[in-house]
């Protein structure tokens, strides 16, 4: 047993055996999110008061911090603290603290920055001492270190090392300037190099964003500049580069930007490549009654003078209350030159996804979707013949009931199907989920889940269950069971596994935090022990 498993199984006992006390919180429903807000169905009339601090629990298992900065008698609207989790209305937010103070609550920015890298959930613990109004500083900093001690004959043990940063300034010197960083620093140290390209010793450092700018929602002019993603049309991807956005009126505005792209975006370290584009919006309507979004825009990339790729993006989302919405996101190619003579035609649409739902009643939910994409020819792939390129379409629907017997049990079913042409026939998958809070004991909840798919070439299933216990200071105890079955349908291959995992998180003072996992795994495809360390700091 290596030294990183012991630490992590006295951590993990540690964890377990050193806090107490007693759960009570009130909880709340989150009813929308719009671009820059998440909205919930809780006022002033149910104790949310400015400034108040939810914690989301996502169904992925992630965890996000709000902070409210406006309430109305029934309902109140947040702004994500940190680095934000995958949040979808309906999710459950829980009442962990009331940091009102003399100081206005800050003002969100029309140019909030979309956060690309959700690995690791940062919250922030509200502080005792309110920070100058001139000043609003959020994030944190962590260590993550991963251990796979592998059993097999294959010898495929590893330790990788991630440090994290992300830091979002606001208000800086009174002013609506703001400082966005987000990047990550990571080491591999392998037993044995994997094959090409995968050495015994790397490193893969990453900058995600690295951006400063000016954002007031009632300013006629805001821009960013540095590596940003622009969050209104983030099709476009990332962009080393300036972006500039104008309000004509209250519903509507327009943005252009322009630059390079990041050399990580793909694999031609001799690539260079310039992408520019615009787009349109408009935001109009209430979250309660009626709400739309929409953007349409136009991206193009190039490498010198010749056409990497030109495309029109359509996106956005519209929707009424807790009744119903739908989100959608279009991207339509323009082929000139090189391009049109690859696909044979002037128009493409290379990816669509719409996806809609409804509610029935107060505890239930249906949501239907519908995807398909195509390959898209770049500069990169041009010389690659057209048999392997393969442009064929594949698309698919996905239907999924949500249902709350009570208002601590949730369940969801869901089912898929998905064709790819030249396939003989369709892929189906299915799911389900199943989720008691305050089981036996308050703060202990269950949660089982199963999936599979079955398609013309290969079948599969994965399983598992989860306990946790949270505590009312914050820490919370995980244990975890489950396994995966694969097979291919001619039956020339068979795997399976299974795995064991205990897991904990814990507060330290105000500002640091802790985490540890050890997990076994063992089966045909892997077999050995895997343990991780994290320790990190929030401002």
């Amino acid at each position: 047993m290596t030294r990183t498993t012991l630490s992590l199984i006295a951590l993990l006992m540690i964890l377990s055996t050193g806090v107490s006390g007693a759960f009570a919180r009130d909880t709340f429903t989150v009813t929308y999110l719009s671009a820059e807000h998440v909205y919930l169905d809780g006022g002033k009339a149910d104790g949310i008061t400015t400034t108040a601090r939810l914690r989301v629990t996502g169904r992925d298992g992630s965890q996000t911090m709000l902070e409210v900065v406006f309430a109305a008698e029934h309902s109140s609207s947040c702004t994500i603290v940190g680095t934000p989790g995958r949040i979808a209305a309906g999710d459950k937010a829980v009442l962990v603290a009331d940091v009102s103070t003399a100081s206005p609550a800050p003002s969100d920015t029309i140019l909030r920055p979309v956060l690309p890298d959700t690995t690791v959930a940062w919250t922030k613990k509200p502080r005792e001492t309110p920070r100058p109004a001139s000043t609003l500083v959020n994030g944190g900093v962590s260590l993550v270190v991963n251990d796979w001690n592998d059993n097999s004959d294959a010898n495929l043990d590893f330790i990788q090392t991630t440090g994290r940063v992300s830091l979002t300034a606001r208000r800086l010197w009174g002013k609506e300037l703001s400082f966005n960083l987000r990047a990550r620093v990571q080491h591999d140290r392998r037993a044995r190099a994997f094959g090409e390209g995968v050495s015994e010793d790397d490193w893969d450092n990453r900058i995600w964003e690295l951006s400063a700018g000016y954002g007031n929602a009632s300013a006629p002019v805001n821009f960013l500049v540095g590596r940003i993603l622009p969050r209104r049309l983030g099709a476009a991807g990332y962009v080393d580069g300036l972006l500039g956005e104008w309000r004509f009126s209250e519903k509507f505005g327009g943005g252009i930007f322009g630059g390079r792209d990041p050399w990580w975006l793909y694999n031609n370290r001799g690539l260079s490549l310039t992408k520019g584009g615009g787009y349109i919006f408009c935001e109009a309507g209430s979250p309660d009654v009626f709400r739309v979004e929409q953007v349409v825009g136009a991206v193009g990339e190039y490498h010198g003078g010749v056409v990497s790729r030109e495309f029109i993006v359509l996106q956005g989302r519209m929707g009424e209350g807790r009744r119903w919405g739908i989100d959608h996101l279009a991207e339509v190619d323009v082929n000139t030159g090189w391009r049109k003579q690859k696909s044979g035609s002037t128009v493409d649409l290379s990816n669509l996804f719409v996806n809609g739902w409804t509610r029935f009643g107060n505890r239930s939910r249906i949501s239907l979707s519908y995807d398909n994409r195509t390959n898209v020819w770049t500069y990169e792939n041009k010389s690659l013949v057209d048999s392997l390129f393969d442009n064929r379409l594949r698309q698919g629907a996905r239907i999924q009931l949500e249902l709350s017997p009570g208002p601590q049990l949730w369940t969801t079913a869901a089912f898929g199907y998905r064709k790819q042409s030249g396939d003989s026939d369709p892929t189906f998958s299915y799911s389900g989920m199943m989720r008691k809070n305050n089981v036996i004991t308050p703060g202990t909840s269950v949660g089982v889940q199963a999936a599979g798919f079955h398609g013309p070439f290969e079948n599969g299933y994965n399983y598992s269950a989860r306990a946790t216990q949270t505590f009312s200071t914050g820490p919370s105890v995980d244990l975890a069971y489950g396994g995966y079955s694969y097979s291919a349908a001619s039956g020339a291959a068979h795997r399976n596994s299974r795995w064991i995992e205990l897991s904990g998180r814990v507060d330290i003072g105000r500002s640091y935090f802790a985490g540890a996992t050890i997990e076994y795994a063992w089966g045909d495809a892997i077999s050995g022990v895997r343990g991780l360390m994290e320790l990190g700091y929030r401002f």
